[in-house]
């Protein structure tokens, strides 16, 4: 579904507050959804530390400088992410983080395996290099694809609920 085309948008107005909007930063627009729509999502806020590091990653070369800083003396890159671990017959939880041994882990007693989620936070000071590794990256492409998602649902839930159709693009190949 293609909801944010603006060629799509038959209104003139719409349309020029889509161009408007399509040019803002990633904290003005979930500014703007929140006070001009009521679209909250909770993980603004990680969008916001990850537009940080990629802002530091861009512009100063992964060098932490002080337009970076957002907790006194360091940047704080933060995102949720999903972790494995078996919980044992005892209550006991063992995380199961990468890398796993080849020839797997065992269980005295067995255990049953769950998937949990937690915020992961990485500090850098200034004059560090923010330095991500493949599971970082791919833990922070996770996460903002689940929340996107979760932001579309919203957003065309509060379509829906005002009249408004969303007419589904049809993929081309």
């Amino acid at each position: 579904m293609d909801i944010y085309h603006y060629k799509t948008i038959s209104d003139e107005s719409a349309r020029k507050k889509y161009k408007k909007f399509e040019f803002k930063g990633i904290e003005e627009k979930f500014e703007i959804l929140e006070t001009q729509y009521s679209l909250n999502t909770d993980k603004a806020k990680y969008f916001k530390s990850i537009n940080q590091a990629r802002n530091c990653i861009t512009h100063r070369g992964s060098i932490v400088g002080d337009a970076d800083l957002n907790d006194e003396d360091a940047m704080k890159l933060k995102w949720l992410r999903m972790h494995l671990f078996v919980e044992k017959p005892d209550g006991v939880k063992v995380r199961l983080d990468p890398p796993m041994p080849a020839g797997g882990i065992y269980f005295e007693g067995g255990g049953q395996v769950a998937v949990g989620i937690e915020e992961k936070i990485l500090e850098f000071r200034k004059g560090e290099t923010v330095n991500l590794t493949p599971n970082d990256l791919s833990e922070v492409c996770y996460m903002a694809f689940i929340a996107i998602d979760d932001l579309i649902k919203t957003i065309q839930t509060l379509l829906y609920s005002s009249g408004i159709e969303i007419a589904e693009k049809k993929a081309t190949s």
